[in-house]
């Protein structure tokens, strides 16, 4: 017999009905025993997806075409059967793809169920822990955050941003010891990208009143990026040379590609967007500008702003929070180092 590809030998002949366990039962329950049993022994088919339907969506992550992305995870999570794994890969992709679409509340469900499902692959696993914890940062839900960035380090030990985000939320609770030893954990295990850490060390330096203490780190945070802004700002802030030029300072260390690439140069007048977040509602949104200027102080102080009304098919009216800028590049890197969420404006 076959069922489902699988052979089932029953042997034919007289039945040993003295050795049988079930021999005192009804028959229909006999019968009903084995279908129970070839159910439990062999599986339902489970739909595989096609090989090019993961490539095909971080194609359309990569090049930006996100609404794309977000109907491919859709239609493969319809798909009858989906299997387990398939279906914690695309809940995930689909996550990351409503996160570029600033839309993290509805992202948040999506990566728990992949993260809850047990198979994600441990890079994966990675990739979800530190995208919730930046939805749940933006949120105000720190203690959240910390616990998925633990997360991350019992499976990657050395991932250096996560250190440093983690770093930086102990640092806006002014937990100024336990900062300190995050930063320099991130230090010693990390294998790039020091200049976060040297910055928030930095951080720590200026707020226990020790400027000169501060400089080095700064100073070290350029030697690592000497295009890290954040660190350029800081240090053009502190410096107590009389012939030094903030501005000429900051415009050198910006001046190759990636200044160019930012649309803007120091002394322009031209004025470019940053986005701070979205919200359901205008109020929402206003509140938001509030708590922006109040973690990013001088930052965003002067800044004009604008709430941009925008109407996404089938997802609903969103609130988009912008501030305007010369440099939107450098903007978003001096508030993100202040755990205040930034994208340069894409229209």
């Amino acid at each position: 017999m076959h069922i489902w590809g699988a052979r089932i030998s029953i042997p034919i002949g007289k039945p040993a009905v003295a050795r049988s366990p079930l021999r005192h039962l009804p028959v229909q329950t006999m019968r009903l025993s084995l279908r129970l049993l070839i159910l439990v022994a062999i599986p339902f088919p489970v739909n595989a997806l096609p090989a090019n339907t993961f490539s095909a969506i971080e194609i359309s992550l990569a090049s930006g075409n996100i609404d794309d992305a977000v109907a491919r995870t859709n239609a493969g999570l319809s798909e009858h059967g989906l299997g387990s794994a398939d279906r914690a890969h695309l809940l995930l992709d689909r996550a990351l793809a409503r996160l570029l679409l600033e839309n993290g509340e509805a992202a948040l469900p999506d990566i728990s169920q992949a993260i809850k499902s047990g198979r994600l692959t441990k890079s994966q696993l990675v990739q979800a822990y530190f995208a919730r914890a930046q939805i749940l940062s933006t949120m105000d839900r720190l203690d959240g955050a910390l616990a998925d960035y633990d997360a991350i380090f019992k499976i990657a030990p050395d991932a250096t941003v996560a250190a440093v985000k983690r770093a930086d939320i102990l640092l806006s609770q002014n937990r100024l010891a336990d900062a300190r030893h995050a930063y320099q954990s991130a230090l010693s295990v990390g294998k790039f990208g020091p200049e976060g850490a040297f910055y928030g060390l930095g951080q720590i330096a200026e707020r226990e009143g020790k400027p000169a203490e501060a400089r080095q780190f700064y100073s070290q945070a350029v030697l690592a990026n000497k295009n890290y802004a954040p660190a350029i700002s800081r240090l053009a802030a502190i410096r107590n040379m009389p012939d030094a030029s903030p501005l000429r300072l900051r415009s050198s260390l910006l001046s190759d590609e990636s200044g160019a690439r930012s649309g803007a140069r120091f002394g322009d007048t031209i004025h470019q967007e940053v986005q701070l977040g979205a919200w359901r509602s205008q109020a929402e949104a206003a509140e938001g500008w509030e708590r922006a200027v109040k973690s990013a102080g001088r930052l965003l102080s002067q800044s004009p702003h604008r709430i941009v009304v925008v109407d996404l098919s089938g997802k609903g009216t969103y609130y988009r929070l912008r501030a305007f800028t010369k440099n939107s590049k450098t903007l978003c890197e001096d508030l993100v180092a202040r755990s205040v969420s930034c994208i340069p404006a894409r229209d």
